[in-house]
């Protein structure tokens, strides 16, 4: 019997995935994605063709002040006003300076003036500190960056700290992306779900098929479909994010980038995203399931709740060991994203992670459940959808 449930479960999922598989599209997408990526490790280089450099008079004594991309050339009081006549054209701006004010005139906001501005601040400061009539020691004294020494009480050679700040760094790369694939995922599963089981409800194409499959079977196999579905679209997204990281990395810093992504953190990630989006996948089947028209139910917002754990988890990260994320890490609803934060970036004892896994698994067992008495309710309610009531007498006796 469980074979025959089995084979008909994979032979649902087979048809859901290639349902929505297009070798054409999928090739298309990844070429434009490539695209994008030959795009932006060139854009440097084509922006550098295209800048144009800016000059900016400057009426002011001493040495001046330098920028890439901007020639500041001296010039006299006299030619003030000629220059403000030409801003624009043959200038691009007019510094002046009076005691320690500074004064930049153009003639329209424009984006090079964020990058002069922090320049025009550290040329005033030295200008400052040169009228102090310090001596170059005092004045290397002064303006000498400070050098935090870190020391982690927690490795065993002090060496160790530049290690863990660039550990540090790439935790938060891996956790992020956690979130950006499993946001992805979700998305992925909701718009597929919502437009699958509603359109055949509306096509009266389900009554049709139960008449061969058992509902659970046929829940399953559509819940198993989008899933695997969901699941190519996380693994090309994550490679295409690599590749991009990779090429911005070499451009900007040069090398491959480091990511500390151990054997363990993979492996749990796989197992939480995996059962989080069969969980988030069969309340969403279920829900849709309750839907007739998308278009004019005022039940379409509530399907957007599965977000809600992505977004919270968001909270948790830089903080995996307070209160707060322990609680999430272990309630089943949100341990999908939790967990996997955790693991990465602060450890977890074994115990809670087999309590999480546990609720993990028992709630996934009852939302494939209720996903299909759902599914056997909405259909059963030809022309208006199950009220609420409906839905919570459902889901008390599931």
């Amino acid at each position: 019997m469980k074979s025959v449930y089995m084979t008909r479960v994979l032979r649902v999922a087979r048809f859901e995935f290639l349902r929505f598989f297009k070798w054409k599209q999928e090739l298309l997408t990844i070429g434009l994605m490539g695209g994008g990526f030959i795009l932006a490790m060139l854009w440097p280089f084509i922006m550098g063709l295209f800048e144009s450099e800016q000059r900016i008079a400057v009426i002011a004594e001493g040495e001046l002040p330098r920028a890439q991309q901007v020639e500041f050339v001296r010039m006299y009081s006299a030619d003030r006003e000629r220059i403000l006549q030409s801003l624009g054209d043959e200038w691009d701006g007019l510094l002046e300076v009076e005691g320690y004010d500074l004064t930049l005139q153009v003639e329209k906001s424009a984006s090079w003036q964020d990058q002069v501005r922090p320049v025009l601040t550290d040329w005033m400061q030295q200008r400052k500190l040169e009228s102090l009539e310090l001596t170059q020691e005092q004045r290397d004294f002064y303006t000498e960056d400070v050098d935090i020494h870190m020391v982690y009480t927690s490795r065993l050679e002090e060496e160790d700290a530049a290690a863990a700040e660039e550990e540090r760094r790439g935790r938060g790369l891996i956790t992020g992306g956690i979130l950006l694939l499993l946001f992805i995922g979700v998305m992925n599963g909701f718009g597929l779900l919502m437009s699958a089981i509603t359109q055949e409800k509306q096509q009266r194409v389900t009554e049709q098929l139960l008449t061969l499959l058992h509902p659970q079977e046929w829940m399953d196999g559509k819940i198993l479909g989008v899933t695997m579905h969901s699941v190519k679209s996380m693994l090309i997204t994550a490679l295409l994010l690599l590749l991009l990281m990779n090429g911005m990395h070499m451009i900007v810093a040069g090398g491959m980038l480091s990511i500390p992504l151990s054997l363990i953190i993979l492996l749990n990630s796989i197992v939480f995203l995996l059962l989080g989006l069969l969980l988030v996948n069969s309340f969403l089947a279920g829900f849709a399931a309750t839907i007739d028209d998308p278009n004019h139910s005022s039940r379409s917002i509530v399907m957007f709740i599965p977000m809600l754990p992505v977004i919270v988890s968001l909270s948790i990260i830089g903080s995996a060991d307070s209160g707060l994320a322990v609680f999430l890490s272990l309630f089943p609803l949100t341990s999908f994203a939790a967990m996997p934060i955790r693991v990465a970036e602060v450890g977890v004892p074994w115990w809670q992670w087999l309590i999480a896994l546990g609720l993990m698994l028992a709630t996934l067992y009852w939302a494939r459940k209720l996903a299909a008495r759902l599914f056997r309710l909405g259909i059963t309610m030809y022309g208006k959808e199950p009220s609420w009531k409906d839905i919570w007498r459902v889901i008390a006796n599931t």
